[in-house]
């Protein structure tokens, strides 16, 4: 198919499945073979000959007549040992793909293949390399566990010694004490050379054919007549996410580009394009150079989303500064009026749900306020999956819900504009996150931290200065959410005055909420200037009155349970 220049799509799950049995192979009993033992080498062979023929077709390197066989693993070893692997298999120096004018004349399906092929051997020899370094460390704990075992039996055969033969023998069990540490050395030193090869020598190597491939990845998705063929786009930016998989420093390099294709510059996540000019000139510029194809593209964005929550597993220092832009993803849909925002937002959505639920990312107030608007969404499956992950959270012994409700609720009026209109609105929501709190200590300390937060929105709404709070992580949720302006306050308030009154109280809340309320009068302005607030404490009045005023039945006994 390759040859014919004629690749259908099943050729890339046919040649996917091929690769991984390969290196699945390798570490099986019935690999006796060089070849079968190397899959690397095997498979860097097959990438250089498709690289040359693509080559050969654009008019960029002359055919090699004296190449190797691909299966000739000796051959391949001299080649790589002499530094000439790549002239053996007629592969250019890299500066070759530079130009559009040697693209144009290379078939599309050709530098999709070389580019899927690329793309996924630096996945796979990854993780044989991950795998290689836990067969090794199995082998040498199998090892250490004989030598022990050995050395155990011919301890008890040995009779007992006294004297300074018995001060000597105890001297070399110390020694062997002192071996076992020097292992534990020894495999922090294994993993760090393993560590270098992935970072370095994969993507970097001076001698890599995955190196010499980049320049034909960046142009899949910066070539203007590359990027307008739909399949060679998403091959070329998949590819791409593999290699920033593989490398740290590849992934800092190349992050700027990824998350400039989930999200055009001074648009929203949902906006298809970006640009400068104005009116028509900016679409025929736009289908000129092919960037409206490559923005339009909701395949290529959902899985560039995917991408993307791999990478935060993968490298969580290099992309937690970029977390922000895909919270906002969650708020694209209501702007969008073709479904691709509610597509992306959905896609966006299920990725943060697996990475937080399989603990792969820590939950923030930002992430959960702007979920708890979605539980209402009119897009029935975001709504199920929002109100999943708020189920599953509060199952779990850390506390997550009670930990984050205080900067959850106090978020809310700033994420309220993105969510557009919900069914009952931010009471509804409040109402819906408050069911998740039941336990009577978490109730009485939800009191002091709303009546805190409440007290410092009333202050902004009435013109004062907000009254300082000495939890720093508290503080540090409000900076990451900006500026509260009044208005935004004033829905605070609201949000805040509601979740108050959404708990289920006890004789000890009712005290804590008298303390509060009464003696310290942490309320105080915001019951003098908030109606609102006002009716919510007048609501637990209310409920605690008539909780206590309830007719019991039977003699004494409490009433049955509705």
């Amino acid at each position: 198919c390759f040859a014919r220049e004629a690749v259908p799509a099943e050729w890339f799950g046919a040649a996917q499945a091929a690769m991984d049995l390969s290196f699945e192979l390798a570490f099986s009993p019935q690999a006796n073979q060089g070849v079968q033992q190397c899959p690397d080498k095997l498979w860097e062979q097959i990438l250089g000959r498709m690289l040359c023929s693509v080559l050969d077709k654009s008019g960029s390197a002359p055919p090699k007549a004296d190449a190797m066989p691909i299966c000739d693993a000796s051959g391949a070893e001299e080649a790589r040992e002499s530094g000439t692997e790549g002239a053996a298999a007629g592969v250019g120096e890299p500066s070759a793909f530079e130009g559009s004018a040697t693209v144009e004349k290379v078939s599309a399906a050709r530098i999709g293949c070389v580019v899927f092929i690329a793309g996924h051997l630096a996945l796979k020899m990854l993780i044989y390399l991950e795998t290689l370094q836990s067969a090794l460390k199995k082998k040498r704990l199998r090892d250490e566990d004989d030598r022990m075992t050995a050395a155990r039996e011919e301890k008890k055969k040995k009779p007992k010694a006294k004297g300074k033969k018995g001060a000597k023998e105890e001297e070399e069990d110390g020694g062997g004490e002192a071996q076992s540490m020097g292992m534990a050395g020894q495999e922090e030193r294994e993993a760090e050379a393993f560590a270098e090869i992935a970072e370095s020598g994969l993507i970097f190597g001076a001698k890599s054919m995955l190196d010499r491939i980049k320049p034909l990845i960046f142009a899949c998705l910066m070539d203007t007549n590359l990027r307008n063929d739909p399949v060679i786009r998403r091959l070329g930016a998949i590819s791409l996410c593999k290699y920033m998989t593989v490398s740290k420093k590849f992934c800092e390099e190349n992050l700027q580009l990824l998350f400039s294709i989930l999200f055009p510059k001074n648009k929203d996540a949902s906006a298809p394009l970006s640009f400068t000019q104005k009116g028509d000139e900016a679409g025929d510029v736009a289908r000129a150079n092919g960037m409206g194809a490559l923005l339009e593209d909701l395949t290529l964005r959902q899985s560039l989303l995917v991408a993307v929550g791999d990478l935060l597993f993968r490298h969580p220092n290099v992309v937690e500064p970029w977390t922000g832009r895909l919270y906002s993803t969650l708020g694209s849909g209501t702007s969008s009026s073709d479904g691709q925002g509610t597509g992306l937002r959905l896609t966006a959505l299920l990725v943060l749900t697996h990475l937080v639920l399989n603990d792969m990312m820590k939950p923030r107030a930002q992430l959960l306020s702007r979920v708890l608007w979605l539980t209402a969404c009119t897009h029935e499956s975001t709504a199920r999956v929002s109100r999943i992950l708020f189920q599953e959270l509060s199952k779990r012994s850390s506390n997550v819900i009670y930990n984050l409700l205080p900067q959850i609720i106090a978020s809310m009026p700033n994420h309220q504009a993105s969510a557009g209109d919900v069914e009952g609105g931010a009471e509804g929501r409040v109402q819906f996150v408050m069911q998740f709190v039941d336990k009577e200590k978490h109730i009485e300390g939800l009191i002091e931290k709303l009546t805190i937060r409440l007290e410092q929105a009333a202050n902004i709404t009435d013109g004062k200065a907000a009254v300082t709070i000495t939890d720093t992580q508290m503080a540090a949720e409000d900076a990451d959410e900006g500026a509260s302006t009044p208005s935004q306050a004033k829905a605070t308030v609201s949000c805040l005055s509601h979740a108050l009154s959404g708990m289920n109280y006890t004789d000890r809340c009712v005290l804590r909420l008298h303390d509060a309320v009464v003696v310290r009068k942490a309320l105080h302005t915001a019951l003098a200037y908030n109606e609102v607030t006002r009716d919510c404490v007048l609501q637990i009045v209310d409920k605690c009155r008539k909780a206590k005023a309830a007719p019991k039945l039977d003699g004494g006994a409490p009433p049955e349970a509705e």
